[in-house]
């Protein structure tokens, strides 16, 4: 025999009431050590009902029920809402990282390091010398499944791009997750030093890191370091890269009667170092440093 839509109707109300005995909602009163006093919803008395392992509970808390065979307990809490927890690695070299009990998905985000800005020479009567802005360090970021991730996973931070009067500024290092490699961002190459002149006539900044491994689900280059510029006896350092995790640098550009500045440091993390400037008869000067990298794992649970 067909059953047709009144049939269906009537099981289905069937099937809603017996579940509305079987289930209910309500408020936290009191947590003792086997048993919860709860004020059911429409109730003016709270009861006891049976805890459950799989939802801590506090008063005030509100919280799904629910009845097996004479007894009621908590399956579900409401008010609670599970907070991320972060951990920040942001000193350079290598390390190695936990995975927390109980997450159940990771969001990894790796940002490498700024490279150096370029240094300027020693300079003359009426020429100058200037160095070009370090690249910013590239980052990615990508989600994994528990499941998927040992219970230890070693990484390394990206190092600054170091900086020296008159040379060239050093690439900022690779940050990277996991060996073999999950996830990778490669540093910004360095600043670019002039030679001494009083031409118009520029320092290349560095490229900013653009190389990445793992497949990330997002993936950010650093910025191109600007390019150092100068004429006759003054000069100017280029700005740093910046990062999807910091500024570069700012140039240097001072006066004629300014001998020489170094440049400004790239900020954390993973920006550019600015370069420097000599102008007339000033000494040899510095680029800034390149913001360091950085490695975050965010469990989700």
């Amino acid at each position: 025999m067909a059953i047709n839509a009144d049939w269906l109707r009537i099981i289905d109300e069937l099937i809603s009431r017996k579940l509305e005995r079987l289930t209910a909602s309500g408020t936290v009163v009191e947590r003792r050590t086997t048993e919860v006093m709860v004020l059911f919803d429409g109730s003016a008395v709270a009861v006891p009902v049976k805890g459950s392992s799989s939802a801590a509970v506090a008063a005030g808390d509100r919280v799904g029920l629910a009845k097996f065979g004479t007894d009621w307990t908590v399956i579900a809490n409401f008010s609670a809402a599970p907070i991320p927890q972060q951990k920040l690695f942001d000193t350079a070299g290598a390390t190695t990282w936990t995975k927390p009990p109980g997450a159940r998905r990771f969001l990894v985000e790796v940002q490498a390091g700024g490279g150096g800005g370029g240094g300027s020479l020693n300079a003359v009567s009426g020429q100058h010398s200037k160095g070009g802005g370090g690249g910013g360090g590239g980052y990615a970021r990508k989600w994994f499944n528990a499941v998927d991730l040992p219970d230890e996973v070693p990484l390394t931070v990206g190092a600054a791009g170091n900086r020296s009067n008159g040379n060239p500024g050093g690439s900022g290092g690779t940050s990277s997750f996991g060996s073999p490699v999950l996830l990778s961002a490669s540093g910004g190459l360095g600043g670019q030093v002039s030679g001494v002149s009083s031409a118009t006539w520029g320092a290349l900044g560095g490229a900013g890191g653009a190389t990445f491994a793992g497949d990330p689900d997002l993936a950010v280059a650093g910025d191109a370091g600007g390019l150092g510029v100068g004429g006759g006896a003054i000069g100017s350092g280029g700005e740093g890269g910046g990062s999807f995790l910091g500024g570069g640098g700012v140039g240097t550009v001072q006066g004629a009667t300014v001998a020489s500045t170094d440049g400004v440091n790239g900020q954390a993390y993973g920006g550019g170092g600015g370069g420097a400037q000599t102008n007339t008869t000033g000494g040899a000067a510095m680029g800034g440093l390149g913001g360091r990298g950085c490695v975050i794992v965010t469990a989700h649970f």
